[in-house]
């Protein structure tokens, strides 16, 4: 799916299926058992604070974004030049919302105008969880933390990098995720995530 129009919000859960066994700080996590339990996370939110940067611009958002199977809704507020946005949708289409003025298109161009760089909207979901997005561009650069855990992968041109991870219901999830290409970035500084079982 392609959410990140905006960039904007976040809160989780493991949908389909029994939640695998909370893990401990002392418990070893392999990354490909972390892969599968992320992957089932179908309905879930993140709270979280947006930086952008690019040559010509550096601005911050807050970022509110909640994902319930293949639908999300995103919502970005603050300083990043365009007051408060909503952005809902699903992989195929998503509408921007800013104030009484709606605009429709696809995720990736209303991500672009929303926050100024070309981020694949596809993925962003799937790196929200610390996880690359599955049947996408080649994942390299893989580098994992001790206890197996994601700190860094490259994917669709960009490098990311993971840390911070907090304890959920569910197990370890990112809480500062920082991605590069070229001359742009983003940082995403995530301070609640949350799993339901439906948003």
């Amino acid at each position: 799916m392609k959410p990140f129009a905006v960039i904007a919000s976040v809160v989780l859960m493991s949908a389909c299926g029994t939640n695998p066994p909370m893990q401990t700080a002392m418990e070893p996590v392999r990354w490909n058992e972390q892969q599968l339990w992320a992957r089932d996370l179908d309905n879930w939110q993140a709270i979280a604070k947006l930086g952008i940067k690019t040559p010509k611009k550096s601005a911050s958002a807050r970022l509110n974004w909640r994902q319930s199977g293949p639908n999300y809704r995103i919502m970005l507020s603050g300083p990043l030049g365009f007051g408060t946005v909503l952005v809902t949708g699903n992989a195929e289409r998503a509408q921007l919302q800013r104030g009484e003025s709606i605009q429709r298109d696809t995720p990736d161009a209303l991500m672009l105008l929303a926050t100024g760089i070309s981020l694949p909207s596809d993925a962003l979901h799937w790196w929200m969880r610390g996880i690359p997005q599955p049947n996408g561009p080649l994942v390299t650069q893989i580098k994992l933390d001790g206890d197996g855990q994601i700190l860094h992968f490259a994917q669709s041109g960009w490098a990311l990098s993971f840390s911070n991870y907090q304890k959920t219901s569910a197990g370890y999830l990112p809480g500062k995720i920082i991605g590069k290409a070229n001359q742009m970035s983003f940082k995403v500084i995530i301070s609640q995530w949350d799993l339901v079982r439906e948003l």
